[in-house]
């Protein structure tokens, strides 16, 4: 029957950052006789294992813990006629720095979309950057920390959700969770009345339309909607399409603004007068 320990790295100096995951508990079998292994197995009284940080094997950027450390713990806090089994015991790596963390953004890597007509206009990430703490092999080569693959549907409002970071193996980002705010809008359609204006007229002539306004309809976020208004749109007619003796002429939608889609525009054509304008010479 194993026996959970739960470990503790002590003697390690302040300036040193273990960057690796470090197991809240290990598992270990244990050798020996009597009432004495039987209490161990059985006892319900937190079990807890230091190992000294100057005892771990360095490699430069990783830290090793090997059989002989575990036993050389464990000989400290097992009773006399128990032992552990050593064959039951990891080999434990991990990464650490003592170094500067580096500043990174973070990317959201989740999923999010709109219910109906609402649609996800943006996602702020907060903080949009955090720290990274790893060796420098690591942080070297490290551009970004991406976020955990959560799933936002079906949204219907602005939506604020904590979604954990997964940085490389050996990295430790601090905070190890951000916010991710979720901005949702409604999409909606609102129809501008635009007056319609003539293009190419010479000096002596003037071209009016019939009717002299144009209804345009748009498509878009509500938000977007309302910040718009008929002067971010030209429609014109042209006096040089008239000049071949129709009644009717073209409406042209000649510009709109950003953000928004044109759906409908009426009339599409409109009849026309064209009056002399009076030049008076000098």
């Amino acid at each position: 029957m194993p026996v959970d320990y739960r470990l503790n790295i002590v003697n390690k100096p302040k300036s040193v950052v273990i960057t690796s995951d470090i197991p809240e508990k290990i598992s270990v079998r244990l050798s020996g006789r009597g009432f004495q292994l039987l209490r161990m197995l059985f006892s319900s009284q937190a079990k807890e294992l230091d190992i000294d940080y100057s005892n771990m094997r360095n490699t430069g950027e990783v830290l090793v813990i090997e059989a002989e450390h575990w036993k050389r713990a464990f000989d400290k806090v097992l009773p006399k006629g128990l032992s552990v089994n050593e064959r039951s015991l990891p080999r434990l790596e991990l990464f650490y720095t003592n170094g500067s963390p580096k500043r990174v953004p973070v990317v959201f890597c989740g999923r999010a979309s709109g219910k109906g007509d609402y649609v996800i206009t943006d996602t702020v990430l907060i903080p949009s950057r955090v720290l990274a703490y790893g060796p420098k092999s690591k942080l070297d080569t490290l551009s970004a920390i991406r976020t955990d693959t959560l799933d936002f549907q079906n949204l219907d409002r602005t939506t604020t959700g904590e979604v954990q970071l997964f940085p490389p193996v050996g990295v430790k980002c601090e905070p190890a969770h951000i916010n991710a705010k979720i901005l949702v809008d409604m999409i909606s359609e609102q129809t501008y009345e635009v007056q319609i204006l003539a293009k190419n007229c010479p000096q002596d002539s003037v071209l009016k339309a019939f009717p002299n306004n144009a209804n345009i309809t748009c498509r878009g976020r509500i938000s977007k909607l309302r910040e718009i208004n008929s002067d971010n749109f030209s429609v014109t007619i042209d006096y040089d399409s008239v000049r071949l003796g129709s009644d009717r002429c073209r409406v042209r939608l000649e510009q709109q603004p950003e953000g928004v889609t044109v759906v409908r525009q009426s009339p599409d054509y409109a009849e026309y007068i064209i009056e002399p304008v009076s030049i008076n010479e000098e």
